[in-house]
């Protein structure tokens, strides 16, 4: 293939990116221009959302044409994410996210060690949901078949093996539930005392998500966040 043959390949390449990114980002939302996404067509970004820095969000993993990356809407992403998907990664709308979190829904296959391990290629992987409003202190990390519940908050440095209900704080390797929300006490409560009528006062998460979405229709993103120049969506 001769220069102008590689060019007129690279071109059509660019546009083809270039539409794919319009259709699958959000109004509003700003990606860092370090941000790299392998397989556009399994990615949906919603709007308003913050993408910051050296994030990495992998969607060729993942099974059928539906998209596999699904980023709800008002979402800050902090710098050096990883988002690998499995069958399916979804972060509800208003979720939090900082510095190098990783997110591992797929694993390399391992059947033998007789196998380079670089060259055996994926496991087909799990589902990594957050319900609307999850914040993830740094370097957390999420494995998959994890289900974090609306609301919850995970603190820094943890590995999520397991899911998280709604409404609680947990901590360490493997995260464990410290804390709940108590809706009715309107306030934050050991694990231990959290009692059954407290869990029946904790709404559903699409009651949350809309209460959310009545009292912050627009959420004012901190755009400084974003990385060492902003993107161009």
């Amino acid at each position: 293939m001769n220069w102008f043959s590689e060019l007129v390949t690279r071109l059509r390449r660019n546009r083809k990116v270039k539409a794919l990114r319009k259709n699958h980002v959000g109004l509003d939302s700003k990606l860092a221009r370090t941000t790299q996404v392998y397989g556009w067509e399994r990615v949906l970004i919603g709007r308003g959302c913050l993408i910051c820095d050296d994030t990495l969000l992998n969607g060729l993993n993942c099974p059928g044409e539906n998209p596999g990356i699904v980023i709800g809407d008002y979402c800050c992403i902090g710098r050096r994410n990883f988002f690998n998907a499995g069958t399916a990664l979804v972060l509800g709308d208003y979720c939090l996210t900082g510095t190098d979190c990783h997110f591992l829904g797929s694993d390399h296959a391992h059947d033998s060690p007789f196998a380079p391990y670089v060259a055996t290629g994926n496991t087909p992987g799990g589902e990594i949901v957050l319900g609307p409003n999850v914040w993830l202190g740094a370097r957390v990390t999420v494995l998959k078949n994890v289900h974090i519940g609306h609301g919850s908050i995970i603190g820094a440095a943890s590995v999520v093996t397991t899911d998280i209900p709604p409404f609680a704080i947990a901590v360490g390797i493997p995260a464990r539930v410290l804390k709940r929300f108590c809706p009715r006490r309107n306030a934050w409560v050991s694990a231990a005392d959290f009692l059954a009528a407290d869990e029946v006062s904790i709404p559903k998460e699409e009651e949350f998500l809309e209460e959310l979405r009545q009292t912050h229709p627009r959420v004012r993103m901190p755009q400084r966040a974003l990385g060492r120049e902003c993107g161009d969506c």
